[in-house]
């Protein structure tokens, strides 16, 4: 819970954090001036994965999430690794705030070469959230309309997300079972976008997902949601995707 965050209060803590994996004076300079730039007031320790001895919210090949005070409440931060394949984080920003235009992901705050701002959601990951909650059809299928919904939204723009074929770690479902999409550091709005039918796709192909509605998926019901697909993907229309969203409200 929330409650058993903590505040980092020695500095070989937070050089540990801010300059992950390999600390250098000087870099660790230029980011806290950077902080000093977003007005935050303290680094937490909270979250599933350990650095060091600090816990934090996540960590990626481009960067770590780490929970932040700003403004007296708690929002999220996003850490460039040191030897992140890119050398700032504008791109990304980019990616987060088109995706915000649609209403599509946590609220972006502010941003730095080095951090990005954002708005903290609270939650579980998709398989944690099965795993401990009772889920009856009705809140299945909410929580498939709800995600397609924005995967939707995201195609309407022509923006990729990227790496929605593992929901585990970017999707984040909060206590009411409503789910927000994170993570736009591989987003593009350059190549063909992808959303709605990766996400059906990890639905129907995950064994953790089909024990709970497979037993209703037949092997003819299969082949026709794989129509509805390849014609979504032909021409991702409004009408052709309600037709998917009819769908899983039938198999549910």
């Amino acid at each position: 819970m929330i409650e058993e965050l903590s505040t980092l209060k020695k500095e070989e803590d937070i050089r540990l954090i801010l300059t992950f994996p390999s600390f250098e004076d000087k870099e660790y300079g230029i980011r806290i001036r950077e902080l000093e730039s977003l007005e935050l007031t303290s680094i937490l320790s909270y979250g599933n994965t350990r650095i060091g001895k600090t816990s934090i919210l996540g960590k990626g090949c481009v960067g770590l999430a780490i929970p932040v005070i700003y403004r007296k409440k708690i929002c999220a931060l996003k850490v460039r690794r040191t030897d992140a394949n890119r050398p700032h984080m504008y791109n990304e920003v980019l990616m987060h705030s088109l995706a915000n235009s649609v209403n599509v992901g946590p609220t972006l705050i502010d941003f730095t070469e080095n951090f990005i701002l954002m708005e903290f959601i609270e939650g579980k990951n998709i398989f944690d959230w099965f795993s401990s909650e009772i889920i009856d059809k009705a809140s299945l299928y909410q929580l498939i309309v709800s995600t397609l919904k924005q995967c939707y939204a995201l195609d309407q723009i022509e923006l990729d997300h990227g790496q929605l074929s593992c929901l585990k770690r970017h999707l984040i479902i909060s206590s009411q079972g409503e789910p927000t999409i994170i993570d736009f550091e591989s987003s593009s709005v350059i190549r063909k976008t992808t959303n709605v039918t990766s996400v059906v796709q990890n639905f129907i192909s995950s064994p953790f997902f089909s024990n709970k509605f497979g037993c209703r998926l037949s092997e003819d019901k299969r082949k026709d949601l794989i129509q509805l697909l390849r014609e979504y993907k032909k021409n991702n229309t409004k009408d052709r995707f309600v037709k998917v969203l009819d769908f899983f409200y039938a198999i549910c």
